[in-house]
């Protein structure tokens, strides 16, 4: 790549020192947080097992030193955000010229340093990868004048400022979401402290009138099936199939894969109307799959890790799907069968109880929960295009295609 007047090509040895500083017992123990670089580790939220007479081994790390990981093969190279101790098993650099680590730690981030500067670095295959440094150290990076570094830096930094508020707002407005689901869905049996009575958009929320029905007495419920993959002339169809991974948004409006109609026949598959809830039935409730569900928007059919629940009476759908969603983990960890594949079947699920609110505090519910989903859809949908700005605005400024003003 041709540099712009003023930048040069620097190799990562005329940049970096190693430096393999040990006995700081008492420093603060780091852990590396991918993205984000080295956090306390008693704030990582994570239980790391560790022997706390190992920590003389631990390597010594200053604030903005660089730390090649064990997951840097993938995501670039972290940057430490205070002084402390990190594993031995890293590899610390540290600069030896001036530079801006702001602008360096973008570079680190960039696609282009992963893919092609630090690829011919990475040995072994799948998660057994690492960096070898003795060949990183030899590769080279764009490295424009100090004070325009600065202002690459300094540009960035205000996009990741947007990007971390609108998070943060994003975070807010989940929770928010999860104390409306308690609220409006709790009731004495599941939680005795909940409320009873309550006004919600000018309708009288009185839990105490609510019923308690079997499920296979509000809608009736079925179970899907998956082709045969051996057999090539089942998939690449024009009928949508839905699996349960894709159960992570309320509304399915087109799936990953389609089957044909001569799969379908023969794996006897219904083909669902626009309405439908359907439910994952198997995965454990740590991998985030069994416990979730979604409406489908769209005529399609189902997998066998896959529930579908029609034809409702007595409830709506909405209100279903989102008593199901407050309800769904601890229905899969109580009740789940089996050893190896824990699942939920069909017998099971109709036998449970549902509590059937009047349809018109079932409908202001659904209502209140649908206008927390709008809001945190669209704050997703904001954050990735501030993402997606950041990282044009990288590729132009790493490039120096785009030349900043000093």
């Amino acid at each position: 790549m041709k540099l712009p007047g003023g930048w040069k090509y620097i190799k990562l040895s005329e940049l970096f020192e190693e430096v393999s500083e040990k006995n700081h017992a008492d420093a603060e123990v780091l852990t590396i947080v991918q993205g984000v670089g080295t956090v306390p580790r008693k704030d990582s939220g994570r239980d790391i097992i560790y022997d706390k007479n190992s920590l003389s081994n631990y390597k010594y790390v200053q604030k903005d030193d660089f730390i090649i990981h064990l997951r840097s093969f993938e995501g670039g190279l972290e940057i430490a955000n205070q002084e402390g101790i990190v594993s031995p098993a890293y590899i610390i650099l540290r600069t030896k010229i001036q530079a801006e680590p702001g602008y360096l730690y973008t570079l680190f981030h960039s696609n282009r340093f992963i893919n092609q500067t630090m690829a011919p670095a990475v040995e072994g295959v799948r998660d057994g990868r690492t960096v070898k440094y003795e060949v990183l150290k030899n590769q080279s990076i764009p490295f424009p004048p100090l004070a325009e570094q600065q202002k690459i830096a300094e540009i960035l930094c205000r996009q990741d400022k947007i990007i971390s508020l609108k998070q943060k707002l994003l975070e807010q407005k989940q929770q928010q979401k999860k104390w409306l689901m308690q609220k409006l869905l709790e009731v004495p049996h599941t939680n005795a402290d909940c409320e009873e009575v309550f006004s919600l958009g000018g309708v009288v929320i009185d839990k105490s009138g609510w019923k308690r029905e079997k499920i296979e007495t509000v809608a009736e419920i079925s179970s899907g099936s998956t082709p045969r993959r051996d057999e090539t002339e089942n998939f690449n169809g024009n009928i949508l199939w839905l699996t349960s991974g894709e159960l992570k948004q309320k509304y399915i409006f087109d799936t990953k894969e389609h089957i044909s109609k001569q799969g379908a026949e023969k794996s006897n598959l219904t083909v669902y109307k626009p309405g439908t809830v359907v439910i994952a039935i198997y995965g454990l409730e740590a991998a985030g799959i069994r416990g979730t569900c979604s409406i489908i928007n769209t005529e399609c059919t189902i997998s066998q890790a896959c529930m579908a629940f029609t034809n409702f009476k007595k409830v709506t759908n909405e209100y279903f799907y989102y008593w199901y969603l407050q309800n769904g983990q601890a229905i899969g960890s109580r009740y789940a069968q089996g050893t190896k594949q824990q699942n939920l079947s069909t017998d099971l699920m109709g036998n449970l109880s549902i509590e059937i609110p009047s349809f018109p505090e079932q409908k202001i519910i659904a209502q209140v929960l649908s206008t927390a989903d709008k809001e945190i859809a669209l704050l997703k949908s904001s954050i990735e295009k501030e993402k997606q700005k950041k990282k044009s605005l990288a590729q132009l400024l790493l490039t120096g295609t785009v030349r900043v003003k000093i």
